[in-house]
């Protein structure tokens, strides 16, 4: 029993283990949406599941990748890693890497050029139709259900692929704290590179949605292929 619950916390740090749990809080949110009776809801709960349909073989190509280049799939190991050497960031393979990870958060976030969240046209919402027939506190939930997936997601990519540099190694006060400074740093930068993108694209067709997570998947390929080659 003493051995069981190191084995449990390794396997609930590990990325594809924090992917089913992401996709399990999707698939009891869109149930809620559903729920409500409200035409609307299931039809972007119908929606958000299509993209994440369509979003599973990216998660799973990345995954495969970054556990091939590091061995693990353990975003501290895999972090450890790319520091050593540092020319790791040069290489091709993991700028695809970056590229293909990028357009998943931009999908499952729900942002242009897949969704627009501050949209009002009933037909075209995704992510938006969920909430609607919610207010109060059920409103607040959903709505703080989407930001802390967003804020997982930015974090893996941030932390472990794009700067995994800054991150408290021990558990000082100090330390801490400025991790802390530096995540949300790389996060505000992030989000000004996404305002950019977003101001300058517009939203997709829904039946365009399935080409952009198309190449997004050509791409994680093609990464995991680079990968091979370079060995």
């Amino acid at each position: 029993v003493l051995t069981a619950y190191p084995l449990f916390f390794a396997f609930m740090a590990d990325m594809v283990g924090g992917g089913f749990v992401l996709a399990l809080g999707g698939f009891f949110t869109a149930l809620a949406a559903v729920d409500t009776a409200n035409p609307y809801g299931p039809m972007g709960a119908s929606r958000t599941r299509m993209v994440g349909f369509l979003a599973e073989p990216v998660f799973i190509i990345v995954f495969f990748t970054v556990a091939f280049v590091a061995d693990s799939t353990i975003p501290y190991i895999v972090q450890q890693r790319w520091l050593s050497p540092p020319s790791n960031f040069l290489l091709p393979s993991h700028v695809l890497l970056m590229a293909s990870f990028f357009m998943l958060i931009i999908a499952e976030a729900g942002r242009i050029p897949v969704d627009n969240p501050s949209g009002h046209f009933e037909l075209a919402m995704i992510e938006e139709s969920k909430s609607l027939e919610y207010s109060g506190r059920g409103a607040a939930l959903m709505k703080w259900g989407g930001q802390m997936k967003m804020f997982i997601l930015l974090c893996i990519f941030l932390n472990v692929l794009v700067t995994p540099w800054g991150l408290a190694e021990n558990l000082v006060l100090s330390e801490v704290l400025l991790a802390v400074l530096l995540v949300l740093s790389k996060i505000f930068l992030f989000v000004l590179v996404l305002v950019a993108i977003e101001s300058s694209l517009a939203k997709l067709r829904l039946f365009r949605i399935g080409e952009f997570l198309g190449s997004a998947f050509i791409t994680s390929v093609a990464a995991m292929i680079m990968r091979l080659f370079s060995l």
